[in-house]
């Protein structure tokens, strides 16, 4: 077994023209979207593009950085960069159609790009969630709000990449939002457009509303769909869908740190299989599910914009490291602030949050019962000298 970097340096010497796309070779198109490329504008080879990345920094393109844990994912997505640029099957690839938008407004972090792999073949990569704690609130706008600002980008960003791609093949991916965005981008394509689209790869990327999943459009798309998801899964079973998905191995002993997709085990050309979701993970999936479907959709919103805006307001952060690199900090000022909502918003938000606790104790006894009915009657044999 071994891990995506791992994949690059034995499998590197391997052209496209040799062996096609992979299931491995679309997390790496989608795990690079991560890093702000500016924005070239005509295209340009990833080999070139690794150079003018690492150069705008003052950084060694050549050299790979060591991770402080696995849960740095840049650094990670940066060390595969610098690997792609000097393998034969990703140097020569092109970057192209570079988008990034960052919208207080409409509260919305979108990125997407268009790696050309050869004249017959290209790969559409939607970002996934950035460190920003807007994209953070983009995600939770999903839980009463479809279509959410990117996923309407999307589709736009895609249709224009099919009309200026009239022969290739496209494939469409993303890591995390990226594999929401890109599911969601095939949904919203009228069906002449949906035809063209080869493949749909969605990297631990979470559900829709129960409303997206029973249309026509999600139906006629999920069939092109392949979901991937770690044994852990935390964000990609989020919501609801009706995807047909593939559990794999990944370091790491939580979901958080297995949905860092450079984690994820590879064997030869694919990701190593599970034989099914973890206990905890399922857990989990059954506790939000339970906790959203007993929420109003007014209820939803206010947890989501008030607790955004006492996040905000508290500790002035634009990026989850301002908040996690001083915890405790961060702790006592959104405490704080909590404390000086007027009392209506602070019940209002305790009731919420009870909720939650209520659901989870109720799932976790759940949990414990099963265990105790399964070794109820199991025979236990007693060996004495």
């Amino acid at each position: 077994m071994s891990s995506v970097l791992e994949y690059m340096t034995w499998r590197g010497d391997i052209t496209f023209q040799v062996d096609r796309l992979n299931e491995v070779d679309n997390l790496i198109f989608s795990m690079l979207s991560y890093l702000n490329f500016g924005a070239p504008k005509n295209g340009i080879s990833i080999k070139e593009l690794s150079k003018k990345y690492f150069a705008s920094r003052g950084m060694d393109d050549s050299k790979l950085q060591k991770e402080k844990s696995y849960s740095d994912m840049i650094v990670m997505v940066e060390n595969l960069l610098r690997k792609a640029a000097k393998s034969d099957r990703f140097k020569d690839i092109i970057l192209t159609e570079y988008i990034s938008k960052y919208d207080e407004i409409n509260q919305s972090q979108f990125c997407a790009m268009c790696f050309v792999i050869d004249e017959d073949n290209i790969f559409v990569a939607f970002r996934g969630t950035d460190d920003t704690i807007l994209g953070f609130k983009e995600d939770f706008n999903m839980s009463f709000s479809t279509p959410v600002f990117g996923q309407i980008e999307s589709v736009k960003y895609l249709k224009r990449i099919i009309e200026s791609n009239s022969h290739k093949n496209i494939y469409v991916g993303g890591h995390s939002k990226g594999g929401n965005f890109a599911v969601y981008s095939v949904v919203g394509l009228p069906e002449k457009d949906r035809e063209r689209i080869r493949c749909v790869f969605n990297n631990d990327g979470p559900g829709f509303s129960k409303e997206m999943i029973e249309s026509d459009s999600y139906r006629d798309t999920v069939k092109k769909v392949s979901k991937i998801l770690p044994v852990d899964s935390v964000v990609g079973i989020l919501m609801y869908d009706n995807e047909q998905y593939s559990v794999v191995e990944a370091i790491g002993n939580n979901g958080f740190i297995q949905h860092n997709g450079m984690n994820w085990k590879v064997v030869g050309k694919s990701f190593v299989r599970a034989k099914k979701l973890s206990d905890e993970s399922n857990r989990i999936d059954i506790t939000l599910k339970t906790w959203l479907e007993n929420l109003s959709h007014e209820e939803r919103v206010i947890f989501v914009d008030e607790f955004y805006e006492i996040i905000k307001n508290s500790t002035n952060a634009v990026r989850t490291g301002d908040i996690t690199n001083k915890k405790l900090k961060s702790a006592i000022k959104i405490i704080k602030e909590m404390s000086s909502l007027e009392q209506e918003r602070r019940e209002q938000l305790s009731s919420i949050f009870s909720l939650f606790l209520k659901t989870d104790f109720e799932m976790r006894t759940k949990k414990k019962k099963s265990i105790l009915v399964k070794n109820k009657g199991r025979k236990i044999r007693f060996d004495r000298k």
